[in-house]
């Protein structure tokens, strides 16, 4: 497993940025309007007001202003292949769940006021879980050969329909396409994932269980040394 300076695991994409298969990772998140707001051209927001980030994602076609949006950017390198200059599939689909849990993380700082910059609300919360949601489910549609050495952008959005009320259980969905974006540009995969925060009785469990085995292998040890 690579390990940074500290001896720590590192995550899986850091490794593939040093490894040149990603050769930049940008994230972009927006978490959308309060429709009822104050626009830039309204008495209430000065007739100097300059053009909003809503007004520019409203003017994206088939972007709804009011939801919270998750682009993540990736410059593929070369060494990315499962076929000569094609992207393995299995390194598109972790692009995938990256993407997807990096819209989760991000609602999750957003919703809690510790998103970095200045506190933005978002106006429509979506019902997160109360500690660590984990990928459960993760269906990947393969529409396109992406080539390597390319940029692309993984677009994220909350599937409110089929989300828990209580936020337990939320469904994401993604699509993977070139530099123009997810309206205009190639689409090269579409994808859908269900990320879940385990019930309590199932974490106290693992937990009573890890600290059982921990104590059988700590004896052990003592046996084996004879103290």
């Amino acid at each position: 497993m690579a390990k940074a300076a500290g001896g720590h695991p590192r995550h899986l994409f850091e490794a593939m940025k040093e490894g040149g298969m990603i050769r930049s990772y940008l994230c972009l998140w927006y978490p959308g309007v309060d429709e009822g707001a104050a626009s830039p051209s309204s008495p209430a927001a000065g007739p100097a007001a300059p053009p909003s980030r809503a007004a520019a994602v409203a003017s994206l076609e088939g972007v709804d202003p009011a939801e919270p949006c998750y682009h993540a950017v990736f410059a593929l390198g070369d060494a990315v292949c499962g076929y000569p200059g094609v992207l393995h599939g299995g390194l598109c689909a972790a692009l995938m769940d990256e993407a997807l849990g990096g819209m989760l993380f991000a609602l999750k700082l957003g919703q809690a006021g510790r998103g970095a910059g200045p506190p933005r609300s978002i106006p429509r919360p979506v019902p997160m879980p109360g500690g660590a949601a984990y990928t459960v489910n993760l269906s990947v549609q393969y529409k396109d050969l992406v080539p390597a050495n390319v940029v692309v952008v993984a677009a994220v959005r909350v599937d409110r329909d089929r989300s828990d009320a209580d936020g337990r259980k939320v469904w994401l969905s993604a699509s993977l396409t070139d530099v123009r974006g997810p309206v205009k540009g190639k689409t090269f995969a579409t994808a859908t994932g269900l990320f879940v925060h385990p019930r309590r009785s199932t974490m106290v469990r693992k937990a009573v269980s890890g600290v059982a085995t921990a104590v059988k292998e700590a004896a052990r040890g003592v046996l084996k040394s004879g103290g």
